[in-house]
Order: structure tokens, then sequence, then C-alpha cells
């Protein structure tokens, strides 16, 4: 019976908002709370917000799915919006209740169950689904709307009338809370009334938030595994008071799990060879940025001869670096005052930069790739012209680590955190190929100058200096763009963006240096530094 009564509190208490009239200017419409949320100014402050807002011509056009105009659209808003607001009410309480999402749509069942179906029902889920009000109109019985219509409207909501779904997840917050004391604040200390009773809970960090569901040992599944989370000495692999010991006479958890040292002598000498027989092909441009201009065209991504990536192994991961370290070499080799620089700075800087050059490739060619889609997923990374997808491939980390591999994958997407943001930028940017070019050239050099300071930084400040004028002619001449400035600072947002990412996630590789997390070693381990792998 208790489970009943709770199922018919959440029933019973439906919010209204009020009805939101629309006219071809503005207009608006008024409501008062009821009395269940009189009292709240949390809630009273989103009633205001839906009693005060408007809908205009273009926002009935797209609560309507943007295929009706006008006149059309603003008919079917009222109804649309009552059977959204329904949606919306039933989805949130089904949340509340730790419940499935609503069901598709199903015809129209108007029998009421009986009592000895609800008292057959093996769980409080079952027994809601029995008694959910589903209406005639929120079933495929709708004789004006079909379900996608719906779930259209309950999208604009969201976005254009958050406050709706707000107002119905009021359920967890209690009117006490905003109540004073009932006897004066005598007695204070003993909690006897409600309101002080419930401060003194919050005090102590009772929140909505750490609800915690499928407590009960009744609920849990006849195929569920108790784990214990395993302790740091335990997960590592060493006793607990030699943790952190570095003594090589103890043979601790490096001792018995030496690292994999990756040679890159052969690599370095590949690219010396390159430095030495200078650019294939004579460049004839008018500056310095079309010649690396010209050099980047010769690496952009090629959206015909994709291919996918299933497996990521070792294999592939040294694959990889070779690819990119190349590529930058004979990127380089395209700007002359690079050219005439010491092989042995030449080098430098390479091994400086390549991994930051192909951090920002990887999100440029995976922006270039969604683009060339219909439907591209979130999921996909474009790396050296092949498609990675993480819900498709594999990846094999127990070459490079000991480690479960789901902690392993979790370490290595903290490097990237700020991908998705980086990618999102530059699809709104959208920018030319010249923009890129400058972009990939003054991240590189800005990295390689405040890593080295003294001389390095000299060199690399006048290299952006070159470029930078060069820059200022293809706005002002080619272009034809004397304000470029917000243009510039929006290229600039980006490439900070890329460098705060390198920035910010140095304590998770400091940390994973610490427990070992890789247990990759490298010949030239400078040449690593930030690029998450050391």
């Amino acid at each position: 019976m208790l489970t009943r009564l709770f199922i018919c509190i959440f029933l019973t208490t439906r919010a209204h908002a009020g009805n939101i009239t629309n006219s071809n200017d503005t207009t608006s419409s008024t409501t008062s709370a009821p009395d269940f949320l009189s009292g709240n100014p949390v809630i009273d402050n989103e009633l205001l917000k839906i009693s005060e807002s408007c809908l205009n011509n273009r926002d009935n056009e797209l609560l309507a799915g943007d295929i009706l105009k006008h006149r059309s659209a603003r008919t079917l808003s009222t109804n649309l919006i009552s059977i959204s607001s329904m949606d919306i009410g039933l989805a949130e309480l089904r949340r509340s209740l730790n419940f499935a999402p609503l069901p598709p749509w199903k015809p129209y069942n108007n029998t009421e169950p009986s009592e000895q179906e609800l008292a057959a029902a093996p769980s409080l889920e079952a027994y809601y689904d029995l008694v959910e009000p589903i209406s005639a109109v929120q079933s495929l019985d709708n004789e004006f709307f079909f379900e996608k219509n719906i779930v259209t409207a309950i999208a604009f909501i969201d976005k254009r009338l958050p406050s709706v779904r707000l107002v119905f997840r009021r359920s967890a917050t209690s009117k006490w809370m905003h109540k004073k004391c009932q006897r004066g604040g005598v007695n204070g200390n003993k909690c006897f009334c409600k309101p002080c009773r419930l401060k003194r809970c919050m005090d102590v960090g009772m929140k909505t938030e750490k609800f915690q569901y499928n407590r009960d040992s009744i609920l849990f599944p006849d195929d569920h595994i108790t784990t214990i989370t395993p302790s740091l000495s335990l997960f590592v692999g060493r006793p607990e008071f030699l943790l952190f010991c570095e003594d090589p006479t103890y043979r601790t958890y490096s001792t018995f799990n030496p690292k994999i040292l990756i040679d890159v002598n052969n690599l370095i000498l590949e690219a010396s060879k390159i430095l030495d027989q200078g650019c294939q092909l004579p460049i004839q441009a008018e500056t310095q940025l079309k010649k690396l201009n010209f050099g980047y065209n010769l690496l952009k991504f090629d959206s015909e001869n994709v291919k996918t990536l299933e497996n990521f192994g070792q294999a592939e991961f040294l694959d990889i670096i070779e690819y990119y370290f190349i590529k930058v070499v004979k990127w380089m080799m395209h700007f002359d005052e690079f050219r005439k620089m010491e092989k042995d700075v030449q080098m430098k800087l390479i091994q400086t930069t390549w991994h930051v050059w192909s951090k920002i490739h990887k999100c440029v060619t995976t922006v270039q790739f969604r683009k060339s889609q219909i439907n591209p997923k979130p999921t996909q990374k474009v790396l050296r012209n092949m498609l990675m997808d993480r819900e498709k491939g594999s990846l094999d980390t127990s070459w490079m680590s000991d480690y479960p591999q789901e902690y392993v994958t979790r370490y290595m997407l903290s490097q990237n955190y700020y991908d998705f943001d980086i990618m999102l930028a530059i699809e709104k940017l959208d920018p030319s190929d010249i923009e890129l070019t400058y972009m990939f050239a003054q991240l590189c050099f800005e990295y390689a100058g405040k890593r080295f300071q003294g001389e390095i930084q000299k060199v690399t400040d006048h290299f952006q200096q070159i470029l930078s004028n060069d820059l200022h002619e293809y706005y002002v001449k080619e272009q034809r763009r004397p304000r470029y400035v917000h243009r510039l600072n929006e290229l600039m947002k980006v490439n900070n963006l890329v460098q705060r990412s390198i920035w910010e996630t140095r304590p998770n590789r400091e940390l994973g240096r610490v427990f070992n997390v890789l247990k990759i070693g490298f010949s030239h381990p400078e040449m690593f530094m930030d690029s998450g792998f050391y």
C-alpha cells in the first residue's frame, strides 16, 4: 500500500505553468502558481520566466518542425505545447523514480487495470506502467500529430523554455527549506520544528544530487556481482610503505614489469637525410606563408581514400609517430627561414613541435571528414588519413601498460580532453588553407619558444613576425579585408585552446609517471615531452 500511495502522490501533483499565447508581435500570458508550489522562490522564478515568455512567428514555425508558415504553425502551437508539456512531465516523473524513459507511442488503451493486475505487478516500475496517465493524444490514436512532431516540439521547448522542464523537476525540493523557524529560534539546538530539522540536514551535506538508487538488496538482479574497489597498493602492485620507492635494489613493480624501449634513432636519421636533401620540388610563391601553404596542401585530408582503422596496437602506434614526424620535417622544409638555420637547431625544433602539429592536424582533418559525411559520429576521429571509431575499433593496451584497458583508455582520453572544443571552434571558424597554415606555424613556433626560451625563442619570434606580415598582406590585398582584427582574434582563440589543452593535462601526465601507467621508454625522451606518451 505504501508503494501505491507513493505513486499516487506523484501522479496527482502535476504543475501547469499556464498557456502561452501567441501573436504576430509580442504578447504575454500570466498565471499563478499552484498552492503546493507557493513559497518556493526557485519555482516562482521559473514560473515567472514561463509567464513572461512569448512566441513570435519564427518560434511557431520551429515548434511545428519548420514545415509550416506563420498562421498555420500558430494554429498548431497550442496543442503541440500542451502535448509536449505532458510528455516532459511524465519523462521527469520517470527520471525522478529512476524508471526507464517513456516508451514509443502505442495504440490507446482506455481500460483501467484491475485490482488483480495491480496486485500481481512484480515491481514498482511495472505497477507504474499500469497506472501511468497516458492520454489519447499521447498515443498512435492521435488524429493530428505523429510522435516525431512531438519530439521536435519537446526539443524546441527545452531550448526556448527550459523552465518548463525545471518546474517539473521540483518534486525533490521541499517548501520547508525556505521557511523560518516556527519557534522563533527557541530550542534551536534541539531542532524541534521541521524547518530547523531540515536545515540541519542540509548543513551537513544532504542534497538531492546524492540520492542513491538500487540500494535495496531485493532489487539486485540475480547475476549482480558485488566488487570491492582494490586498495592502492593492491592496484599498483607494491606494498603501501614502498609505494613510491625508487631503490633499484628492491624489486618493485617497475623491475618486475620493465619498460618497453622504443628506439627512434632510425627515424631521426631519416629526418636528417630529408634536411640534407631539401625540398623535392622548387617552390614558387610570393610570400613565406604561401610556401608553407604549398607544403600543407601536400598533406591535406583525402576524403576519397579514407581507410578504416579497426585495430589499434603497437604497430599502428609506431606508424602514426613515424608518419607525423616525417610529415612535419617535409612541411618545415618549405619555409626559407627554417632552412637557413643550423641543422641541430632545425632538428631541435622538429623534435619539439611534431606532436603539437599532429594534435591540431588530427582535429582539422576530423572536422573536414565530418563535413563530408551526412551523419558523422562524435566517436570518429581521423589519424593520418585513417578513420578510427571508438565504438567499433579495438584498442590493444597490453603492450604499453599492465593496468586494465579501461583505466589506460581513460588515461589516454584525458590527454585529449579539449579536442571536442577545438574541433567545434574550427568547424565554426571554417578557416581557409592560408589561415590553417598560419595557425599550424604560429602554434608550433609559439610552443617551442615558450619551452626553450633564450635563443630559440628569439628565432621562433622572428619566424612568427615574418608569417604575421605575410598574413597581413593576404587579408589586405587578396581578401580585401583591412579590418581583420576580429578574424585574427578567432584564429588565436583556437590556438590558445590547443596550448591550454597541453598545459592543463601536464598534471595527469605527471601522475601517470608516478604510478607507471605507461611502461613505454624512448631513446630520445625529450622528443615526446607533452605528447601524452611520456
